[in-house]
């Protein structure tokens, strides 16, 4: 499926918007009303599809995964500038378009995480984790969001397997060489509080 003209154009401008860091609500509504009038959806057959769970949001709206892919990166730069809140809209809108994709939840976790939120970091986590328990970066992320919540024993169990579970290089040795550090700095408490 051919990109739709007004989804180019709207991408552009929102590209254009994050280049310039102008940023008000009117872009987050401007977000939301393309959403909305993305196409001609019978909003009464969608509304009980998605309510039934015959369709995710996505399909129910007839997006491709070639807009997915772009907003997510549109999410993705919103998180590089540091705009958290501006990219945790986003990956909610678009965990709610595709509830399967396993990344969403990645991302939200590791905002969320930035943000302070530690449960619902976990939450995401969690969720993430759970479709793909071999992401280190994530069971990394789960377990500093979980000393902060007191969780210890639960994050140690985490960075266990995160330390006993190398063999990627690349971005998973930073997420392991993050692990160990938390890691060490948990035994360091553990001992001390003993």
């Amino acid at each position: 499926m051919a990109l739709d003209v007004k989804f180019t154009y709207w991408l552009r401008s929102a590209t254009a918007v994050l280049r310039s860091r102008i940023y008000s609500i009117c872009f987050l509504v401007t977000i939301f009303l393309f959403l909305v009038n993305l196409g001609s959806i019978d909003m009464a057959t969608l509304e009980d599809d998605w309510m039934k769970g015959n369709v995710t949001l996505g399909a129910a709206a007839n997006w491709s995964s070639d807009e997915i892919r772009l907003v997510t990166e549109l999410g993705y730069a919103l998180a590089q500038q540091g705009r958290n809140s501006e990219a945790i809209a986003i990956f909610e809108g678009l965990a709610a378009l595709s509830p399967a994709t396993n990344y969403f939840d990645t991302a939200l976790g590791a905002l969320r995480l930035r943000k302070g939120d530690f449960e619902d970091a976990v939450r995401h986590l969690d969720r993430a984790l759970k479709s793909a328990p071999e992401d280190i970066g994530s069971r990394v992320n789960r377990a500093e969001a979980l000393i902060h919540l007191g969780r210890n024993e639960d994050a140690r169990k985490d960075l266990e397997i995160v330390i006993a579970g190398t063999g990627e290089k690349s971005e998973a040795e930073t997420s392991v060489t993050r692990g160990r550090a938390l890691y060490d700095t948990l035994l360091e408490t553990r001992f001390l509080a003993e």
